[in-house]
């Protein structure tokens, strides 16, 4: 038997991973790469990845327009937020990477345009706890008009494009309806909230804060919280449910600030998370609907036949994509988030 000493094994190591190995610091949501691909990726390239998280979108942009995303390799972007800053040249273009990728739906790759790799998509809507629900919630004037159990523990964020388009839709609006009376109308429905809130965040952070002592039971969220929200509350009966009005579709991106040289590593990071098998693994393991149809065929069958990830044709045709409104509406939803903020 041959003895190899522990300084020869770290020899062997160090010469069996790349001679350029790099750190790739990323920005995004909470929970939303699984460790096992962290920790699959690591060891195949020799690369690590940073990760610092946002709780809110409007935080993240905050980043972005200070020039603070220049520490960042890769961004989580919605694909309209990408869409707008896109044409400001804030990131930079992934369409050769883009090429190198399959699989990828072309909806979903559309929406994320050039300067996007499309990692995950789907709805928004409402969530509750059943054991606290004297009746199922079915209407986005339920988030508005709180019922009477679940008054003091709502929890939602406030955003000027989620926020406003629920309640434009309470009121049986378009989300995206310009009509100043309109916005009058949902502006009240929004006050009318602030009563009945028990913290305003989002919901899946408030869960991930205080885990089973959690008081929350009503909160606007995405069809990829479920599963996490169930898992960090300890609380097994949380149902997700799209309104009867309507739902809001999105995707989210990985996007690359513009004035900084696309790295090597960050370039092999995108097309590992993209291989069928890893987008399979990493969409299982967190409960979000991938965007690859590659993987889709490899994935479980309990994954494939979930409903709230893969809802059927009438809740997607009651669905709207985000659009990117004229700047004198944007800044009007912006001012009615910031006066009910600082009530």
């Amino acid at each position: 038997m041959k003895i190899i000493k522990p300084a020869v094994v770290l020899l062997m190591l160090a010469l069996s991973l790349p001679s350029s190995a790099e750190k790739i610091r990323i920005y995004s949501w909470r929970l939303y790469l699984a460790d096992q691909l962290v920790d699959a990726f690591e060891k195949e390239t020799g690369h690590t990845l940073v990760q610092m998280f946002y709780d809110e979108e409007a935080v993240r942009d905050a980043v972005i327009s200070s020039g603070r995303s220049q520490g960042f390799d890769l961004i989580m972007m919605d694909d309209s937020t990408l869409r707008l800053m896109a044409k400001l040249d804030t990131f930079q273009s992934l369409e050769s990477i883009n090429g190198d990728i399959e699989g990828i739906e072309p909806l979903w790759r559309n929406a994320c345009g050039p300067s996007g790799v499309a990692y995950s998509w789907g709805t928004s809507g409402l969530m509750y706890r059943s054991s606290v629900a004297v009746e199922p919630i079915h209407s986005w004037r339920q988030l508005f008009e709180v019922p009477a159990e679940h008054q003091g523990r709502l929890v939602t964020h406030l955003d000027h494009q989620d926020s406003v388009a629920s309640a434009l839709m309470a009121i049986g609006e378009p989300p995206f309806a310009v009509d100043k009376a309109k916005l009058k109308q949902a502006f009240y429905l929004l006050q009318k909230q602030q009563a009945a809130m028990l913290a305003q965040t989002y919901g899946l952070a408030y869960a991930q804060i205080h885990g089973a002592s959690s008081k929350m039971s009503l909160t606007y969220g995405f069809s990829s919280d479920l599963s996490e929200l169930i898992k960090v509350s300890g609380q097994d009966d949380w149902v997700y449910v799209v309104p009867e009005e309507g739902t809001l579709l999105w995707a989210d991106c990985w996007a690359a600030p513009n004035g900084r040289t696309l790295k090597p590593a960050t370039e092999a990071f995108l097309k590992f998370i993209s291989r069928p098998d890893i987008a399979a693994m990493n969409a299982e393991k967190l409960g979000f609907a991938t965007v690859n149809q590659a993987a889709l065929a490899i994935a479980g069958k309990s994954y494939r036949s979930n409903k709230v990830l893969f809802p059927p044709k009438g809740i997607i045709d009651r669905g709207s994509y985000y659009q990117i409104l004229d700047s004198e509406s944007e800044k009007l939803r912006q001012r009615m988030i910031t006066s009910l903020r600082s009530q």
